[in-house]
């Protein structure tokens, strides 16, 4: 058992299995514990409080991205010293708290490639979208706002395809497009939950899978010798294991939970295509 903060809500497990992410809602530190040890190894924070709501990591592990309850925006850190790197509002848009009542942000997911990040606003209706391909020198940067057709009542759910083609809303049903910034589709079973994830499928087989957080894929960085980036993505066949003990293998359609499945066979008019 790990021992860490209160109000034990979301967690993330790293890609490479070393480390899970711990958000407590009544507690200001977003905690990383060893899954070797199940001891918490670092804190990262303070954060705006009262706790963390839902949050993100890329895949490199270098940085964090968390939403809080009293906070419409997020806030970036850095996940090696623990220190809070950017506090980002949503610049033109607003809250009220103590009207509102729920967390304005239930909502956040990396895209694929680590270069833009996509934040629910549950208040106002809208996605928001930021370029953070500059971090962590420069701070992010609001590049869109997408108004949403079918609002969430409450707490939402973002997450990308795996493709980074589509970015599903949970509890809202829309499906928004990465290239136009546009609504496309809606999706019914996804307006009445936030709990859903994406197999793919080759053959009537499973061949990949998300988890149900929209993480940063590129798990390492090198340089060239003309001193440009090269991203690597390691997209590994084991990291689907967890979750296909609930999916009959040979359907795309749940078991015995509630995860909805979206990514095939459902008639939503013009279907997204992978």
């Amino acid at each position: 058992m790990i021992q860490a903060g209160l109000g034990a809500h979301n967690t993330i497990i790293s890609a490479d299995g070393k480390h899970v992410y711990l958000g407590g809602v009544d507690y200001p530190y977003l905690e990383v514990a060893s899954t070797a040890t199940n001891n918490v190894t670092r804190k990262i924070g303070p954060l705006n409080g009262p706790g963390v709501r839902p949050f993100t990591i890329n895949g490199s592990q270098t940085l964090a991205f968390t939403t809080a309850r009293s906070f419409l925006g997020f806030q970036v850190s850095s996940i090696q010293t623990g220190k809070v790197l950017f506090t980002v509002p949503v610049p033109g848009f607003s809250f009220d708290a103590q009207t509102f009542g729920r967390t304005p942000d239930h909502g956040i997911s990396l895209s694929p490639n680590e270069r833009e990040l996509y934040l629910i606003d549950t208040p106002n209706g809208y996605v928001h979208v930021f370029d953070v391909s500059g971090l962590p020198a420069a701070p992010p940067r609001d590049i869109a706002d997408i108004k949403l057709a079918h609002p969430p009542p409450n707490d939402g759910w973002l997450q990308h395809s795996r493709n980074g083609r589509y970015v599903y809303v949970g509890r809202a049903g829309d499906v928004i497009d990465t290239r136009s910034r546009k609504v496309v589709a809606f999706l019914a079973p996804l307006q009445g939950t936030a709990d859903f994830l994406e197999i793919d499928w080759r053959n009537g087989r499973p061949i990949a899978t998300t988890s149900r957080y929209g993480v940063g894929y590129i798990r390492s960085q090198e340089r060239s010798g003309q001193g440009h980036r090269r991203l690597h993505v390691r997209l590994r066949a084991e990291v689907a294991t967890p979750f296909l003990a609930d999916w009959e293998l040979s359907r795309a359609r749940p078991l015995r939970r509630g995860a909805v499945a979206v990514f095939r066979d459902l008639s939503i008019g013009r279907s997204p295509r992978f």
